[in-house]
């Protein structure tokens, strides 16, 4: 298994070209379409993410193809905080080169940047599905610390409605309409026993 090379994937230089057909690559494994994904990379997503500043993104190479990416966010642990923290934020290898130290080449450079800002914490985004990605981070010592849940803003605010409208009515509201429910069902249990 010969080690991989990684570089930091600096604005305007070659290895961009690689970055976004990497990114394009993993966008498609995780359902979006190729013209999305190629859209996005026309509007600057990437150049943009490799020009900020909390922002770094390791390349990997086996000497002659780009094998995979990471990107690292600076950030603090939380916004109550003020511990700096590097988070993982994505980490995509070439289905081809998996299991062959691809991933852990770009690991390795994780402390230094970390170090070299100042952070003393590193957090990584593992999808909760991902059984495998799981437990690579486990052995590393990653610890499970939270569970991201995400929702939409429409199922959110579907689930919180009647919590919301009982919030605006005093409560008056949705305990009415929990008795007028529960009354129409009285009264079909038991037109339906006179019928029967």
């Amino acid at each position: 298994m010969a080690r991989s090379s990684v570089r930091a994937v600096r604005p305007g230089s070659a290895d961009l070209v690689d970055l976004e057909q990497l990114w394009i690559d993993y966008r498609v494994s995780a359902g979006q379409t190729r013209e999305w994904a190629a859209r996005m990379v026309r509007d600057g997503r990437l150049r943009d993410a490799v020009e900020h500043k909390d922002v770094r993104i390791f390349l990997a190479h086996n000497g002659t193809e780009a094998t995979g990416y990471l990107v690292l966010l600076r950030n603090p642990m939380s916004s109550m905080s003020d511990e700096t923290s590097v988070w993982i934020d994505q980490m995509y290898v070439l289905p081809a080169h998996r299991r062959t130290g691809v991933a852990r080449s770009l690991l390795a450079v994780v402390p230094l940047a970390a170090e070299s800002i100042g952070a003393g914490v590193v957090t990584a985004a593992v999808p909760a599905a991902q059984r495998d990605i799981n437990r690579f981070f486990a052995r590393l010592g990653f610890a499970s610390t939270t569970t991201l849940r995400s929702t939409s803003v429409a199922a959110l605010r579907r689930h919180l409605e009647p919590e919301l409208a009982a919030e605006r009515a005093g409560g008056q509201s949705v305990v009415r309409l929990r008795r007028s429910i529960r009354g129409r069902a009285r009264t079909k249990t038991a037109t339906a026993r006179n019928a029967g």
